[in-house]
């Protein structure tokens, strides 16, 4: 949506999207297409439908500048199909670890004639450059993301029992999130066995403090037994997947969001955390540091450091009034980099500057692929 509507600001209309695993049935007429998975299907239309083109033609005159916005690196060959058939640049966004590798040879065609790249973050945009020297050459925009609001967020101010302090972590909980070829919950580089760890000993030394993990994925029976052998079953609750307002109610509850994960492309947890005035605990490697001003709206901790992470969670116990104090900054810190409409006007100015790479003969549009 904050692309959507990054583009709908540039002056677009409403971009016409096409959706790669949505089901086909749930695109409303008029909007765009949605392709079930289907990725031959979704290169067929690029190169042969007519709808490509109607939409191309379609959008007001008024419009100043024709883009397409490519939302994942694995659907730029359909960027670039688009793009050579209507004649309009187009942009691809780069999301954390998918562009942190050295890509196939079929992504790197897509994106080979790309006039500009969005990156979530700084480490994002330095790791894709690291394995992808020859694109060195495309500008690639920094934008960052935000909230899907531009209103802080209800946060229920309710002292915890007995003083003791209420840490939450989101995260999905998948097996597939792992340092090379190590096995174990300690090889999920989102730093469950470091937080697990660590809360042992945090509510050794600040007897009462919880932990609430929310989150699902095939990792989560194993992250549960480490618990259990860790002896902090009693301190540690899974809520497994919950409702948007079922979770809404643990971020109104917590006192402090922590997620140790060594490799973020960005963080977007820790800004929907930031909405609602929470002190953030990350790690000081991945795009965390970007999000979390260490010492003024949350603590850094290095990598893999458990006991670094105890102290840090029991000072944020310990010591309600600078819990607080960071629970403001946090809040600040959102108002002015992570709303809605900070994010769009971000996207905004790079997709005004991408599209300026290569104008238009005639006519206007965009697309999204998502």
């Amino acid at each position: 949506m904050l692309l959507h509507d990054g583009l709908a600001d540039l002056g677009f209309g409403n971009p016409w999207v096409l959706a790669a695993n949505d089901p086909p049935d749930s695109a409303p007429p008029g909007v765009g297409r949605a392709f079930g998975g289907n990725s031959v299907s979704m290169c067929g239309h690029a190169r042969f439908s007519g709808d490509v083109s109607a939409a191309a033609r379609g959008q007001s005159v008024d419009a100043l500048r024709s883009l397409i916005v490519c939302a994942h690196i694995g659907l730029s060959p359909v960027a670039r199909l688009i793009s050579e058939r209507v004649g309009f640049p187009y942009a691809v966004v780069l999301h954390g670890v998918e562009a942190w590798r050295k890509l196939r040879l079929r992504d790197r065609w897509g994106l080979r004639r790309a006039s500009g790249f969005l990156s979530c973050s700084q480490h994002t945009r330095r790791q894709f450059i690291r394995y992808n020297p020859d694109f060195a050459s495309v500008p690639v925009h920094v934008t960052g993301w935000g909230t899907g609001a531009s209103e802080p967020m209800e946060r229920i101010a309710v002292a915890s029992p007995g003083g003791a302090c209420r840490f939450l972590c989101v995260s999905r909980m998948s097996a597939g999130d792992r340092f090379g070829r190590s096995r174990g919950v300690g090889g999920l580089y989102k730093g469950f066995r470091v937080l697990l760890d660590a809360m042992r000993e945090v509510s050794r030394r600040i007897p009462g403090t919880t932990l609430d993990l929310v989150g699902a994925g095939d990792a989560q029976t194993e992250i549960e037994r480490h618990a259990s052998a860790s002896r902090v079953a009693g301190v540690v609750r899974f809520w497994g997947k919950l409702s948007d307002e079922e979770l809404a109610r643990r971020y109104r509850e917590a006192d402090v969001f922590v997620l140790p994960s060594e490799r973020e492309g960005f963080g977007i947890v820790f800004v929907e955390a930031m909405a609602r005035g929470l002190p953030c605990v990350g790690v000081s490697s991945g795009a965390s540091s970007e999000v979390i001003e260490n010492g003024v709206s949350g603590l850094l901790v290095p990598p893999g450091d458990e006991a670094a992470l105890a102290d840090a969670l029991c000072t944020l116990a310990g010591n309600p009034t600078f819990r607080e104090r960071l629970g403001r900054e946090s809040r600040r810190r959102w108002e002015n980099e992570f709303t809605r409409a900070a994010c769009v006007q971000r996207l905004k100015a790079a997709l005004s500057t991408i599209a300026r790479r290569r104008e238009t003969e005639a006519g206007a549009t965009a697309m999204r692929l998502e």
